[in-house]
């Protein structure tokens, strides 16, 4: 237990506010069987709103309403507890207030490190979160480890609500996030899940197949997800008019989308650019502009190659080197520099084209068909590859996504939370959750080690 005590300083001594804190706290802090941790980043939320009077009771700063400015009337006391790994706690006492003028509920600052109306404090509730999305996919198993960890009696059910509640605080922050360059990249990952009883023993249970539609900016790494049981072209037309209606109210203008090489995603574009300026969204000459990714390309013609020559593209012998030779050459495509050279280089490739083997011959047409698509990224390097989505399913892990998730609704929480994290370093931060699972863990050591000596 963690006992906080009033000290009282000499009214000879000139210290700063920032002293008196710190002196205050490393004097008064009784550690009993509890390690060094740092209790800097909780208490300097406090004193920022509060200030210690007797009994160690914390009042506000300014005792007035922010709503009507009239002063506030103390109501009562309530006591939380800050929870520590190992079982230890800290009990801190707060009081409350009421407005008499205006009747309205004032502020509790204290909530930015205790849950609202919840029994834990925020950092037991955020380490549970983080277990379940870093490596436990299961919610017996993150109840199992929190209650070790914490010396607690935590329940599956509060872990799981627990997960729900902040994939809502997720899901908020994703589709209230303005930092968008408007230049886009898209990918999609098909998941299977299961309908009926699910965890009851015996029950018979459907599978379910969804797909995860990703949108991430190519320069700020924003990220906006669709989830999704149906792949037909008309479904695409609907999600992607949906994500750019989304980033247009914002008042960000898509300018770019870059995607593999899926033709289907040229006729998409074109139907939600139509739609968009129907609609008087965007203007004529603001139609979002499409890019296929090179390294897409580079891979479907070894793969065709190889299905010409093996008929297999999963073969894993060698392609000969005349045709690889071939493939190196039409690649070669993609380093020119300027639009003029590549209509140079491409009536170059179609002189020789009866020289090449059948697939690449194809994929020669092929650039032909779709030159602006595969020349964009000369205007914009950064949209060469579609490799922030790529990197984005990679770091993700989604095989275990795949195997971890068995609930429509437990994928959707989890896609959420993935999504914010992948988009902020201090994910847990950005949905409103500053004392992360680790400040659990860095509790105390700078007040106990680095404060001011007491004379």
């Amino acid at each position: 237990m963690v006992q906080l005590n009033l000290f009282s300083f000499r009214k000879d001594k000139k210290l700063t506010k920032e002293d008196q804190i710190n002196i205050t706290l490393s004097s008064s802090l009784k550690l009993k069987d509890c390690p060094d941790q740092e209790v800097l980043d909780v208490m300097s939320t406090i004193f920022s709103n509060y200030v210690m009077g007797k009994g160690g009771i914390f009042y506000l700063k300014e005792e007035g309403c922010k709503h009507c400015k009239n002063k506030l009337r103390r109501k009562d006391i309530v006591q939380k507890i800050y929870h520590f790994p190992g079982g230890h706690q800290m009990v801190l006492k707060f009081m409350r207030y009421s407005c008499f003028h205006c009747k309205k509920t004032p502020e509790k600052p204290y909530e930015k490190v205790f849950e609202r109306f919840k029994h834990y404090s925020s950092n037991v509730k955020n380490d549970s979160v983080g277990k379940y999305l870093n490596h436990l996919s299961s919610f017996s198993a993150v109840k199992q480890d929190i209650n070790v960890e914490y010396s607690n009696k935590i329940s599956r059910k509060t872990i799981r609500r627990w997960i729900s509640e902040v994939a809502k605080e997720a899901k908020s922050f994703i589709f209230s996030n303005t930092h968008f360059s408007g230049h886009l990249v898209y990918d999609e990952e098909f998941m299977s899940v299961f309908e009926g009883d699910v965890g009851i023993k015996g029950a018979t249970l459907t599978k379910k197949r969804l797909y995860f539609h990703l949108f991430r900016d190519a320069i700020t790494n924003g990220v906006i997800v669709y989830l999704t049981d149906s792949m037909e072209k008309g479904n695409l037309e609907k999600i992607w008019y949906e994500c750019f209606v989304h980033l247009i109210k914002l008042g960000i203008i898509p300018k770019t989308i870059s995607t593999d090489g899926l033709s289907d995603y040229s006729n998409v574009i074109k139907m939600v650019n139509k739609q968009l300026i129907l609609e008087g969204l965007i203007k004529q000459e603001q139609e979002i502009r499409h890019s296929y990714c090179a390294f897409h390309y580079e891979k479907n013609t070894y793969e065709n190659a190889k299905e010409f020559i093996f008929k297999s593209k999963f073969k894993k012998d060698e392609l000969p080197e005349c045709v690889i030779n071939q493939i190196k050459e039409l690649h070669q495509f993609f380093d020119v520099k300027s639009i003029k050279n590549a209509r140079e280089y491409l009536s170059l490739l179609f002189q020789q084209k009866q020289t090449f083997i059948e697939p690449v011959q194809k994929q020669i047409e092929r650039l032909n068909k779709y030159f602006a698509e595969y020349t964009l990224h000369i205007q914009y390097p950064f949209l060469k590859t579609t490799n922030h989505a790529e990197q984005y399913f990679s770091n993700t892990k989604p095989e275990k996504i795949k195997k971890g998730y068995k609930t429509e609704k437990g994928l959707r929480n989890m896609i959420c939370n993935i999504a914010v994290k992948m988009m902020k370093k201090d994910w847990l931060k950005a949905i409103g959750r500053e004392n992360d699972y680790s400040a659990a863990m860095k509790l105390f050591t700078k007040l106990i080690k680095g404060a001011i000596a007491r004379t």
